[in-house]
């Protein structure tokens, strides 16, 4: 019985996925996980189980206030233009 090998995925957000052919899992093609999902050390794709890390918070809060604040930048600019 002859084994295959299987490149690792290049790239950072790539990695594989497992079909179920027949009832036996094979694995796919690189490309980018599914949402909810990251890859492991062997580059396959795991669901995310861990809650986000402070960082992320702080990217998710930043990315939230950045419309806010650009709407309320661009209400007094045009305001002060008009006049």
């Amino acid at each position: 019985m002859a084994v295959e090998i299987q490149q690792a995925c290049l790239g950072l957000y790539c990695g594989r996925t497992f079909k179920i052919v027949n009832g036996t899992e094979i694995p796919g093609d690189c490309g980018v996980c599914p949402r909810g999902q990251r890859t492991d050390d062997q580059k396959i794709c795991q669901p995310c189980e861990g809650s986000p890390e402070r960082y992320d918070w702080l990217y998710l809060g930043f990315m939230a206030m950045l419309p806010l604040i650009l709407h309320w930048f661009f209400i007094e600019w045009y305001s002060g233009k008009k006049r």
